[in-house]
């Protein structure tokens, strides 16, 4: 099963602040369409198609603090959640 990876440029903001995370899947095939996740919750999902979606925090506030995942599905295939990454907002 293809494996999504999520990419973070850092792991702590201060409120007001922007930052995007994007997921890419290993795989050189494309359409697949990005879910985001934070603290086991779905967040609303970023349809673009291609090799990576992303999803774009702006402006930061400390709500958005928690352990971020995402996942990419292409028809009735999904990939394995990618793994976890931290983000801290102060």
């Amino acid at each position: 099963r293809a494996q999504a990876v999520l990419n973070i440029a850092q792991n702590w903001l201060a409120e007001g602040d922007s930052l995007t995370l994007v997921c890419v899947v290993r795989s050189s095939s494309r359409g697949w369409t990005f879910s985001w996740f934070r603290d086991d919750h779905e967040l609303l999902s970023d349809s673009s198609r291609g090799a990576g979606g992303s999803y774009t925090v702006s402006p930061a506030a400390v709500k958005h603090t928690g352990v971020y995942a995402c996942r990419a599905e292409r028809g009735a295939y999904y990939t394995e959640y990618s793994y976890t990454q931290l983000l801290w907002v102060t």
